[in-house]
């Protein structure tokens, strides 16, 4: 999915003129970046210091899986915001939709452009405003639910109370997920998915299939670790 993105994306650059590929187009934040490389080399050197018998085999999927993690400690524990900003920040955003990487570039060139930024001196989007259309996408994408409920008419009483049932379930996950992202004891902080081991009622269902239809919520079926089938 990530070479799909910068293919496509570099193709459109060269189509509108610009000699840059999406990587320097889309550059990162410089403070966040150097602090994340920091992070990454002391978390091999905590695979290091683990035993033999409880270290993972693989040293830097060991640190793919727990410097993001590390990361987002470390901000949450000086309060700092995380910045979105950078092609593979983007990429991991986008979580798999095309258009959800697609639409916020195009919010962010549109924003330069508002901003009188000659793009034949700098062919680049300047990371403020990458970091500010990714948060806007998000806020706007999150409270779409509330402005489906308010659209609705009074003969929609079960529609609304399903739409507010899946806004409180999306905001439940997501506290769930950064609680356990921050947790610096958690084995698995990068939480991003839950299964249903039974078949969800009709509600619930509801609930689900709408999350599913607007892109909140993806469904896969994987194998149960106890062997008892699809979940």
């Amino acid at each position: 999915y990530y070479n799909k993105v910068r293919e496509i994306a570099n193709r459109r650059l060269e189509a509108h003129g610009f000699s840059v590929n999406i990587e320097n187009f889309l550059p990162p934040s410089e403070t966040e970046k150097k602090l994340f490389d920091k992070i990454c080399t002391n978390t091999g050197k905590e695979w290091d210091k683990l035993t033999q018998d409880s270290k993972p085999i693989d040293k830097q999927n060991y640190i793919n899986k727990y410097a993001t993690a590390r990361l987002f400690q470390y901000l949450a524990d000086k309060k700092i915001k995380k910045r979105y900003s950078g092609f593979a920040n983007i990429v991991h955003f986008s979580s798999g939709i095309l258009r959800n990487f697609l639409h916020p570039c195009y919010n962010m060139y549109n924003k330069v452009q508002d901003d009188n930024h000659d793009f034949s001196m700098n062919t680049f989007i300047p990371e403020p405003i990458q970091n500010d259309m990714i948060y806007k996408y998000s806020n706007d994408f999150f409270e779409e639910i509330e402005r489906v409920i308010a659209g609705l008419g009074h003969n929609s009483i079960e529609t609304k109370n399903r739409l507010k049932k899946l806004k409180l379930l999306l905001e439940g996950l997501g506290k769930l997920f950064y609680k356990r992202l921050t947790d610096k004891n958690s084995r698995d902080p990068r939480i991003i998915s839950f299964a249903l081991k039974d078949y969800p009622d009709e509600e619930l269902q509801e609930i689900l299939d709408y999350g599913v239809t607007e892109s909140f919520l993806h469904k896969i079926f994987t194998g149960s670790k106890s062997g008892g089938g699809k979940l």
